[in-house]
């Protein structure tokens, strides 16, 4: 009897039991799930963003190793170049009898180049050079002998002078060269473990091959950066796939096939390639000229990724687990209580038939179901007031949207802006430190302005805000860039909607002028030209520039084919020209039909845009 009153209380025979029931066989089968796959969740959840930080690392390091690359190229060229040097060469191999002092002299040009500061974060580079005649005369300092001879004796110098033969040079670069494995630390000969460069100078009659030293522990230096990132799998890849040095014994890389590897590496310097194979993500970028090949691989595993973010997978399960119980617990103390009352004020709701009407205020509580049915009443009684309310809030929605829309500006302009900025640091530069971080400081002070929801702005300010920009992208386009943009007396007071212009020349600068290569991989020098003009009570806007310009099909799909504003987030590229996109529709908003935008390819090459909108008052 006892046993049956027991499950006479627990049988589910009414809703609240059998909701109570459905909801406990639920959480338990979400918790067994979750403990099994929450960190999977978490990982595909977190997996873009952490991609893009390991990315912007494997930026930030690039760029220090691609400065000692620069270096040593340029080391080598001063020596390669120096015509003194290649004469006592040529006169001491060809002189039968030996000749000390012109030994000496050939030893003085020979001497090393230490650079940088003791400090934290600056780059210390130190290079010295052997000098081999016809592939068997060695010439050096007296300590770099010891040098001279582990290089000369390795595999890699016997198959040298076949690989500098076969190396493809520019038509503006005839330097042959390459970079050599990471050679191990002896200590039977007293060496440190060290990279070499190598630089073909061919005479009539003889080949001289400048080999450059530099301790490798310069560039572990740099790769600290990976280990205090816990980044563990890299490796500096070389000419035909070749590792140079890989700091993991069984790397990822190793496993890759040949037309992977191929795919991973862009053609230009600096760009960055990501791929998952085998789920690791490898990420691939070409650190120096193609001519010498030197690149740089990053391979990360699923637990690498998952690493940093260990306490905070823990924390998401607790959370999660003790969410569901205290929301099961809650459910069942309130579910029996609530219903009777939810039912009855669900058949309220169903008697209303798309017009307002008095209902009877018959369900009174002080819990959320009472609190949910004086909403109801409240919102019957007042609804023709809200509507006014609603059609209120949502111009003001507009604005704010508007506002969000004009004020976007690019993490990576403003990550790149400031990595220039600590690499003129470097280099003591604080004039050009000055004029780019003013230049900053100004754009995103005009972007403080969209809290007041300013839309309008007059040319003169664009222009000024235009001149920012420039500012800052001829540092990050080594002053290959330019643009005019002359203003009439007349034209500097009137109105024109903000950040319209901007958008317009960042995309001609990304995807017109930074691609804009001669036959020799060069980036041809930038020009943009900004035309305004009123005509006939209309704004006219011409933005023109000598980039690579577009196909007809891009053109039509970014200029014409007008979106209707339900477009799903995955129709629109949101990744390329998300400033067009972006105009358009606040073009749209703020003048309708009146607005006209068209675009064509330039006969000079390039691009040319024309804004057509009704004229704004002047202030």
């Amino acid at each position: 009897m006892e046993r049956k009153g027991i499950w006479g209380k627990i049988k589910p025979n009414t809703l609240a039991k059998k909701c109570a029931c459905a909801i406990c066989i639920v959480t338990a089968i979400m918790l067994l799930a979750a403990g099994s796959r929450m960190s999977d969740w978490i990982y595909h959840f977190l997996e873009p963003k952490m991609q893009q930080d390991f990315t912007v690392l494997n930026s930030a390091v690039v760029t220090k190793i691609s400065y000692l690359l620069h270096q040593n190229t340029q080391y080598l060229l001063k020596l390669w170049k120096n015509d003194l040097l290649i004469s006592d060469i040529v006169q001491y191999i060809e002189d039968g009898e030996e000749k000390e002092e012109l030994k000496k002299e050939i030893e003085e040009y020979l001497v090393g180049e230490y650079r940088g500061r003791e400090e934290p974060g600056a780059i210390l580079s130190s290079r010295n050079v052997i000098a081999v005649a016809d592939w068997d005369q060695m010439f050096c300092q007296p300590e770099m002998e010891k040098y001279g001879e582990m290089i000369m004796e390795s595999p890699w110098f016997e198959n040298l002078k076949e690989n500098l033969s076969s190396t493809p040079t520019y038509e503006h670069d005839r330097l042959k060269r390459t970079y050599s494995p990471v050679f191990p630390e002896n200590e039977e000969r007293g060496t440190q473990e060290f990279i070499s460069l190598a630089m073909l100078k061919e005479t009539e009659d003889h080949q001289i091959v400048f080999l450059m030293t530099e301790p490798f522990e310069e560039f572990r230096n740099i790769f600290s950066d990976f280990l205090n990132a816990d980044v563990k799998d890299f490796c500096m890849i070389g000419k035909d796939g070749e590792i140079l040095f890989q700091n993991m014994e069984d790397s990822a890389f190793c496993d890759m096939k040949p037309e992977e590897i191929e795919n991973l590496f862009a053609e230009e310097q600096y760009k960055t390639n990501l791929t998952e194979i085998g789920g690791n993500t490898i990420i691939g970028v070409r650190t120096s000229y193609q001519i010498e090949q030197m690149k740089l691989v990053t391979c990360l595993s699923k637990s690498d990724f998952l690493h940093p973010y260990e306490s905070f997978v823990a924390m998401i399960h607790g959370i999660f687990i003790a969410f569901q119980l205290i929301l099961l617990i809650l459910i069942i103390l309130i579910l029996n209580r609530s219903l009777s009352k939810l039912n009855r004020l669900a058949s309220q709701m169903r008697g209303v038939k798309g017009e307002v009407s008095d209902i009877p205020k018959s369900i009174k509580s002080d819990d959320e179901v009472g609190m949910i049915a004086d909403t109801f009443y409240q919102m019957m009684d007042q609804i023709r007031e809200n509507i006014e309310k609603i059609k209120e809030q949502e111009q003001k929605e507009k604005k704010v949207e508007y506002s969000l829309l004009v004020s976007q500006i690019d993490p990576h302009f403003i990550y790149n802006t400031l990595n220039t900025i600590t690499y003129l640091a470097d280099l003591n530069q604080t004039e050009d430190i000055m004029i780019i971080n003013k230049a900053l400081i100004g754009m995103l002070r005009d972007r403080l302005k969209m809290t007041k929801l300013q839309i309008y702005d007059t040319l003169e300010r664009e222009k000024q805000q235009l001149d920012a920009y420039m500012t800052i992208q001829k540092y990050l386009c080594s002053n290959e860039i330019s643009m005019e943009f002359p203003i009439q007396a007349q034209y500097a007071k009137v109105n024109y909607p903000k950040n319209v212009l901007q958008p317009f020349v960042e995309n001609a600068i990304l995807h017109g002028i930074v691609l804009h290569r001669d036959e020799n991989g060069r980036l041809i020098p930038g020009k943009i030209w900004i035309d305004f003009s009123i005509s006939d009570q209309r704004m006219i806007t011409k933005i023109q520039d000598n980039g690579i310009g577009m196909s007809q099909e891009k053109i039509q799909k970014y200029f014409y084919d007008l979106p209707s504003g339900r477009e799903e987030e995955g129709e629109i590229d949101m990744r390329e020209h998300i400033g067009i996109y972006n105009i358009r529709m606040r073009m749209k908003y703020l003048y309708g039909e009146q607005f006209q935008i068209d675009a064509r390819q330039r006969k000079e090459g390039g691009l040319e845009i024309i804004l057509k909108f009704p004229a704004q008052q002047e202030k």
